[in-house]
């Protein structure tokens, strides 16, 4: 399975077995229609740890987040939920598992 980036107005995230099947997941699950004017770019597996999956409702201002808790937090202060990696590891079926639309 691979990971495919879709940037439009926001980005969102699709695992699939290969572009196609990415491309074909996103048209349906989106019912957009059309990926005119949508950039699809294959993320390198090496990449995936580096990439988090955060969730948008747990924030917390950078003073308030308790340093043995540090590692749980990204630079703007959203809980980090996995990995890339992490969620590649733990799935295998295709989905849109990740978005900037919050």
């Amino acid at each position: 399975m691979k990971i495919f980036k879709f940037e439009h107005d926001e980005t969102d995230w699709v695992f699939a077995e290969s572009k196609w099947a990415a491309k074909a997941y996103y048209l349906k699950f989106t019912e957009c229609g059309t990926l005119e004017g949508v950039k699809v770019t294959e993320i390198p597996e090496e990449e995936w740890p580096h990439l988090k999956i955060i969730d948008p409702d747990s924030y917390c201002e950078e003073d308030e987040i308790p340093k043995s808790e540090a590692h749980l937090y990204d630079d703007y202060g959203y809980k980090i939920i996995q990995t890339f990696e992490e969620y590649a590891a733990e799935n295998q079926r295709p989905e849109l598992f990740c978005t900037t639309a919050f």
